[in-house]
């Protein structure tokens, strides 16, 4: 906007404003304080970190505070039976339901749901507006992106497990990483499980009862039926499907756009719809490029032979 259309008063703030910025600009090593974390919220900790760069851009080695508070937020809703560990940190408008476990130096930001009776194991990171159902335990430095849902069991299926003395119905490994937007769903009989270390990009989809095995890593857009086995070290591109009741071996590669069909052996690299093994992959698709020019050869050798032709007159 023009100065000279500005309220007089408004243009006096407008050239203030710029000379402070000016200022800040001029000199490098001045920078605005903040207030010590533990002034900030009573009862406030900071935890540290190393490795920060300073403002004349070398390595500062020495730690440093970050902006972790081990309190619950005031507007964080806690059932009164929760089991909350003083060093975890709630964040603004959470929902803790009956019976939650949650363990030390856990992070859960704003606006996430846990469960009746779910676990979150030790250094866990929650990103906001994350739902983890009813019955689901995590391991240790576990790290749940925006937006994913484990989604929660009907009661009548948790009280069955429960009087059948299994607690949790979805299990998550120490060190999982799980990406934005994935949907993992519950098991009945059995618990959906995903094993320690495997990495999930984003969404992700994970059938009920399925089976992941340890230092997978799946590609986003990845989807995995219901009773699916997969075992360790295996590699999902992006956009595999696997179909329901299907088993994939240890250190399978598969290729992004595969459909898993039939059970895939241990330390095979597979792809294509359905998936075949990568090599006999790639000379079907050979081969189907050269069709249009066979169709035409064996056209013409049809007029040399005054075959009759099969387009109606």
């Amino acid at each position: 906007m023009r100065d000279d259309l500005l309220h007089p008063a408004d243009r006096q703030r407008a050239r203030v404003g710029d000379q402070q910025r000016l200022g800040r600009l001029a000199d490098p090593g001045r920078r605005q304080e903040m207030p010590p974390l533990d002034a900030q919220r009573p009862g406030g900790d900071a935890r540290h970190v190393k490795g920060r760069v300073g403002d004349d851009g070398e390595h500062d080695d020495h730690e440093q505070p970050v902006a972790l508070h081990p309190a619950p937020h005031p507007t964080a809703m806690i059932h009164p039976t929760a089991r909350i560990d003083p060093t975890a940190s709630i964040g603004p408008f959470c929902c803790i339901e009956e019976g939650v476990h949650i363990g030390p130096e856990v992070t859960i930001m704003a606006g996430c749901q846990i469960g009746q009776g779910t676990f979150i194991g030790a250094g866990s990171w929650i990103y906001p507006n994350v739902v983890i159902g009813a019955a689901v335990r995590t391991g240790q430095d576990v790290i749940v992106h925006s937006g994913t849902v484990l989604i929660s069991p009907v009661c009548e299926v948790i009280a069955e497990n429960e009087n059948a003395g299994r607690k949790f119905l979805t299990e998550i490994g120490k060190d999982v990483e799980i990406g934005a937007s994935v949907t993992v769903e519950p098991g009945r009989n059995h618990p959906t499980r995903i094993g320690p270390g495997t990495k999930l990009d984003n969404l992700v989809r994970i059938g009920a009862e399925a089976r992941i095995g340890d230092d997978c890593i799946i590609v986003a857009q990845v989807s995995i039926g219901a009773g699916v086995t997969i075992g360790n070290n295996v590699t999902l591109a992006g956009q595999v499907c696997i179909e329901p009741h299907r088993r994939v071996g240890d250190e399978v590669m598969v290729g992004a756009k595969s459909l898993i069909s039939d059970e895939v052996e241990d330390r095979a690299v597979v792809s294509g719809i359905p998936a075949l093994r990568h090599d006999q992959d790639l000379r079907l698709k050979a081969h189907l490029r050269r069709l249009p020019k066979l169709f035409q050869r064996v056209e013409a050798l049809e007029r040399s032979l005054q075959y009759p032709s099969d387009e109606p007159s």
